[in-house]
């Protein structure tokens, strides 16, 4: 089965932020907000990062429903959108002074 970029970039996010929001916040973040900050920033540098090595060079549009764009856009558009409901619940089970 083959699946298409958007779908392996969707999955890749989608792990990265269970990852993130299940096993290593609670972990090493607790309820600070600079290490929250930090360790989502590294979240998302992951998912370009990955994403850049397997994209990268090619000239794959990907479409993003207000049009097509490269692998950066849809990589960081799509994760930071896929975050906005784990963050929320994490700031509320963690208490997370903003």
């Amino acid at each position: 089965m083959t699946y298409s970029a958007e779908i392996i970039l969707l999955i890749l996010n989608g792990v990265i932020l269970i990852l993130t929001y299940f096993l290593i916040h609670p972990r090493t973040v607790g309820n600070d907000t600079s290490k929250l900050m930090q360790n989502d920033f590294l979240a998302t540098a992951t998912s370009v990062i990955v994403a850049g090595n397997l994209f990268w060079g090619t000239d794959h549009q990907f479409d993003l429903l207000v049009g097509e764009v490269n692998w950066f856009i849809f990589s960081v558009v799509t994760f930071l959108t896929m975050e906005v409901p784990f963050a929320l619940w994490y700031i509320e089970k963690f208490d997370v002074d903003i």
